[in-house]
């Protein structure tokens, strides 16, 4: 994985990256983002941990910005985003989420793949 400027804002080595992951679960979720005053927006979450997330969208989201995930029967999740690429952002959680309940509910419909890393 190159080391990009995007990625230098967040850590301050490549080994911060890695160290600082959780095991992330890759799945692939319809989710709806509501940003502040600036509506609600479906994204795709495609991995999440107890700690974070990387989703995508049809409109970029400004790193920075405090968000909300609204995940269809499970509740919602308050965020900050972290970094933002085109369509593509990640996040952290304000909160942790309880990551059992959320795989139980993925997996009850079958939209878990596999553990990242």
């Amino acid at each position: 994985m190159r080391f990009s400027p995007t990625l230098k804002n967040r850590f301050r080595t490549p080994l911060d990256f890695l160290e600082r992951r959780e095991p992330r679960l890759v799945c692939s979720f319809d989710a709806e983002l509501l940003g502040e005053g600036d509506g609600r927006h479906p994204v795709r979450i495609f991995n999440f941990s107890k700690a974070g997330f990387m989703m995508a969208g049809l409109r970029p989201v400004n790193s920075g910005a405090r968000v909300i995930l609204r995940l269809q029967d499970f509740g919602e999740a308050r965020a900050r985003i972290l970094w933002s690429q085109d369509k593509q952002s990640g996040g952290v959680f304000e909160d942790a989420i309880d990551a059992d309940a959320l795989l139980a509910y993925l997996e009850e419909r079958e939209e878990l793949a596999a553990p990242l890393g």
